[in-house]
């Protein structure tokens, strides 16, 4: 083989490889939309959450997430007049880049037909991810209650915080 062949062989597998690696972009753009990375910023507002602590009824709140992660609740829907709030929702939460949430909330009850007459403290970890339109951000919550009624509580349940006023 001719040097000036070897080099024209070599010039065209460079001229393949050139162009399969251009190509590349355009054909992974084809799989899907390009994810941005995520901000703080991308939680700040008012979302609505469902609240169901274990051997009782759930209740529901707007929490509003400030700009450095803290959770400030509205008005409560309870499920009836027997059911009190003696400490709201309230914690924080962080987002990173992966649009992974993360945080804790805690909150107290007295619900006496069902939790006799104490009042129950529930901690949450939360596990949420950020939709891509931004409307929600769902995933998991870890919840503890040290002073239910028969001990200790652990539990896993699924949690969802829904974008709105």
């Amino acid at each position: 083989m001719s040097l000036n062949r070897a080099v024209v062989s070599v010039a065209s597998i460079l001229f393949c490889v050139t162009a399969a690696v251009a190509e590349e972009p355009e054909t992974t753009a084809k799989l899907g939309p390009k994810l941005h990375a995520c901000s703080q910023s991308m939680i700040v507002g008012t979302w609505q959450a469902v609240f169901w602590p274990a051997s009782t009824r759930g209740f529901a709140c707007p929490i509003s997430i400030a700009d450095n992660g803290t959770l400030t609740p509205g008005t409560c829907t309870l499920p009836d007049s027997n059911f009190t709030l003696t400490q709201v929702p309230s914690g924080s939460m962080t987002i990173d880049r992966a649009c992974h949430v993360v945080g804790s909330i805690a909150y107290t009850f007295c619900d006496p037909p069902y939790s006799g007459s104490s009042c129950q403290t529930y901690q949450q970890s939360v596990s949420l991810w950020r939709s891509s339109d931004g409307s929600r951000l769902s995933g998991f919550q870890h919840s503890s209650c040290l002073n239910c009624i028969g001990g200790p509580l652990y539990f896993v349940y699924p949690f969802e915080l829904i974008a709105g006023q």
